[in-house]
């Protein structure tokens, strides 16, 4: 048996001298030869040699690029030859990495010294290694070809399994589908999904396996997907349940041969987005659309009323004193107060009727209406849902609400534009002590008139702008000065003059009546503290304090730590509490308490329009009533006001109470009250409020100045 030999050498002498050392020997027959490595590729791939002599510098293609090829596409035992002389000795150990079996040199086998010792050992080496390859070179290409194969399908069969284990975790299934006459059939089926299994799919139709109305739409796209469309996700509900549906046609040149269609459960995940959207777009404590959602949500609804030719009205309400009920009675009684006045929005039965909850204290109603009367009608039904007490163990909270009225389309047909008029329009009501008020263009400088106070408003006290006036209380007998009651006063450089009736209610809202307050109670206790170490016979000043002030869990901590600064002693202050304070008599009570063990004065202002209750006023510790100037105005004419005023006195003689009556303007008033035998008053009728030097020349009279026809009411000489 003779092996096969292929010389590839680019030198035409070498290549005979290579082919007439084979061709001496009986074990070997040249079958070709090659001058350049891509035309040794070509035969060594057509003749099939079982051994390559193979030159490592050739032109074209060189000897370790062709070996790479063979290695690649024809493996067969390769002998390397290179020469001393060149770099392709160095080269040749790089071919032993890429796969020849041996090499020799050039220099050693053909040089004029070279003796049949150093032939022989050529001719053996190549011997030996045409008898020592492991295989034939077909068969190991084959048994390479084959384990790949192997390989493959079993990746294959791990992918498939690994497919229908998620299409079971995320409960999807995969269909194959081909087209058949006019319909499509179903080839394979991978996965469940609401019940669907392959025995029941393939070789079938949609209709059989779907209802009829989800049959018909994945229908319509299996036969877009076949015009060679990709078909994006498409959402469908069947059984209560929602899927996900993608398709993809399979090309074949350019015929689609088949398509699949995947679909997904996505049920769990759509009502996750649906639980998301809720809690972004609606109250978590009431349930009702949020402020984010508002201008969407009511826009809808304004798009519905205006589509069938209907008017609505927009009403932006504003509770009254609800951080009083907060800061009284706790935010858990404020939260169940929120939810009640939700439940009552929803139960106003307006025709197409939508609540919002646009912030801590304020709600949006939204209605249409055909008539101004049918308007009227529901803003009179919503006052009279809050005239009606909420009930909280057994304990009742009134709480009354301001509404700002916006019309579609007269004043805009854009929810954005509607809210803000409506929330202008609600402002304007709560500074008027209005219930309702309509919004007018000329709001809108009221607004920036607002929110340019609140901004300087923040700077008043560092610089110094707020300033306190003083307005005697006297007794009603002789006009004798026995007391001032600190009343604050705001002069801007630029705003003016700020009344307090306009910057107090924007200093509640926004929290900076506290640290006014503190300013206001220090500078009250400084200043009558100045006027008692000048010598002025001492009088009591009083102080209004805020329901923020008073619920202040430091407050009566601070106030000790203030009398000790301007060292005024506290029998000659006087704090003045509004009912609402009142509101929760429980909490409320302790505290009163703690400040009457300092030695301070306490009274109730503007007695008869808040929320005292009688059966407590016994308890509290305080020691006067002031009544509201609302009761005292005509009270020489009004019949009602006089009996409101004369059992308020009687009452308050009763459990020991002294009385003021505030907002004397007149002097048939006076006499009014001082035949009712009401002790104190003040007003504009003794003084308007002064300033501290004016206070003091006052102070130095005892008395307050009257005109002669005073005197003869008074009977003062």
């Amino acid at each position: 048996m003779s092996y096969r030999v292929l010389i590839v050498d680019d030198s035409s002498l070498m290549r005979r001298m290579v082919v007439n050392l084979f061709q001496e020997s009986p074990y070997f027959e040249v079958v070709g030869t090659a001058n350049n490595g891509r035309e040794g590729v070509e035969r060594a791939l057509e003749l099939r040699p079982d051994l390559v002599i193979l030159d490592v510098e050739m032109p074209q293609m060189d000897g370790i690029t062709a070996l790479r090829h063979l290695m690649d596409c024809c493996p067969v035992p390769v002998m390397m030859l290179s020469s001393y002389a060149t770099e392709g000795s160095a080269l040749t150990f790089q071919a032993l990495k890429w796969g020849a079996a041996d090499y020799f040199h050039k220099d050693l086998l053909f040089s004029n010294t070279a003796d049949t010792r150093v032939i022989n050992d050529f001719m053996q080496r190549c011997k030996l290694i045409v008898m020592n390859r492991p295989q034939e070179p077909s068969m190991r290409v084959l048994l390479e070809a084959m384990l790949t194969c192997m390989k493959m399908e079993k990746d294959l069969k791990a992918a498939q399994h690994t497919l229908k284990k998620t299409l079971v975790r995320y409960n999807g299934l995969v269909l194959k589908f081909k087209q058949e006459q006019n319909g499509f059939v179903h080839t394979s089926c991978v996965g469940e999904l609401f019940g669907i299994k392959a025995e029941q799919v393939v070789g079938r139709e949609l209709v059989d396996f779907m209802p009829a109305h989800v049959a018909r739409r994945h229908e319509d796209r299996y036969r877009r997907a076949w015009a060679g469309e990709e078909i994006d996700w498409f959402d469908t509900s069947w059984n209560g349940r929602v899927y996900r549906t993608t398709i993809q046609p399979l090309w074949e040149d350019d015929d689609v041969v088949e398509a699949v269609a995947l679909s997904v459960d996505i049920t769990n995940q759509r009502r996750a987005e649906e639980r998301i959207n809720r809690l972004i777009h609606y109250d978590g404590l009431t349930g009702l659309p949020n402020r984010e959602y508002a201008q969407e949500y009511i826009q809808q609804a304004l798009e519905i009323a205006g589509s069938n030719g209907r008017t609505a009205a927009m009403l932006f309400i504003g509770l009254n004193h609800f951080k009083l009920v907060n800061e009284s009675l706790g935010d858990d009684i404020g939260d169940q107060l929120l939810m009640n006045i939700a439940r009552r929005l929803q139960k106003l039965g307006a025709e197409h009727g939508h609540a919002v909850r646009m912030g801590g204290d304020t709600f949006v109603y939204l209605f249409s209406y055909r008539e101004h009367s049918e308007m009227k009608e529901t803003i009179d039904h919503l006052h009279a849902q809050f005239h009606r007490p909420f009930q909280f163990d057994a304990q009742d909270i009134y709480i009354g609400c301001s509404v700002g009225v916006s019309l579609y389309p007269s004043h805009s047909d854009r929810a954005e534009h509607l809210l803000q008029a409506s929330e202008m329009a609600m402002f304007e009501a709560k500074q008027q002590g209005r219930q309702t008020q309509i919004y007018n263009p000329t709001l809108n400088e009221q607004l920036h008139r607002r929110m340019e106070i609140e901004l300087h408003l923040r700077k008043a006290v560092e610089f110094g702008q707020l300033k306190l006036y003083y307005q005697p209380i006297v007794v009603t007998e002789n006009a004798r000065l026995v007391g001032m009651e600190s009343l604050i006063r705001w002069f801007h450089p630029v705003l003016g003059t700020v009344s307090p009736g306009e910057f107090i209610p924007i200093a509640e809202e926004t929290g900076l009546i506290v640290p006014i307050g503190r300013w206001v109670l220090e500078e009250a206790c400084r200043q009558n503290k100045q006027w008692q170490d000048s010598g002025f016979t001492p009088i009591v000043i009083s102080v209004n304090i805020s329901s923020r002030q008073f619920y202040d869990p430091l407050f009566t901590e601070s106030l000790v730590s203030l009398l000790h600064r301007t060292g005024l002693a506290p029998q000659w202050l006087e704090l003045e509490i509004t009912e609402g304070v009142m509101m929760d008599i429980h909490t409320a009570l302790p505290i009163l308490m703690d400040l009457q063990s300092l030695g301070v004065n306490l009274s109730i202002d503007d007695f008869g329009t808040g929320y005292s209750s009688l059966k407590y006023l016994k308890e509290l510790p305080v020691g006067k009533l002031k009544i509201d100037q609302s009761f005292i105005k005509h009270i020489d004419t009004n019949a009602v006001h006089t009996a409101i005023v004369q059992s308020v006195l009687a009452m308050s003689k009763q459990i020991g109470l002294d009385v003021v009556a505030e907002g004397v303007e007149r002097l048939e008033e006076l006499a009014a009250l001082r035949q009712s035998g009401c002790p104190f008053a003040q007003g504009y009728l003794f003084s308007h409020p002064v300033a501290a030097d004016e206070a003091e020349r006052l102070l130095s009279e005892t008395r307050c100045k009257l005109d002669e026809q005073l005197n003869e009411i008074l009977d003062i000489d």
